[in-house]
């Protein structure tokens, strides 16, 4: 892909999970990052890092507690 084309978004994207109480996306940062973090709060977290939450959803496995997929995205620097 040319990453010089003019008037073209480049993005990168982060999959966040919340499994029970704790947030984690699979080991790239400490969960300590989001230690005692409301939802709402980590949400304004990342929001301020510039990244824009474009879906979530229910995943479903053989986990005992609920697990929702967060996915996010910003424009790529």
């Amino acid at each position: 892909m040319n990453e010089h084309i003019k008037g073209i978004c480049r993005w990168e994207y982060i999959v966040l999970h919340f499994v029970g109480s704790i947030w984690s996306n699979k080991g790239e940062w400490s969960r300590d990052d989001f230690e005692g973090f409301s939802t709402e709060q980590a949400l304004n977290h990342l929001g301020s890092e510039g990244w824009e939450l474009v879906s979530l959803g229910p995943v479903h496995g053989e986990q005992s507690k609920p697990s929702v997929a967060y996915i996010f995205k910003r424009q790529y620097a």
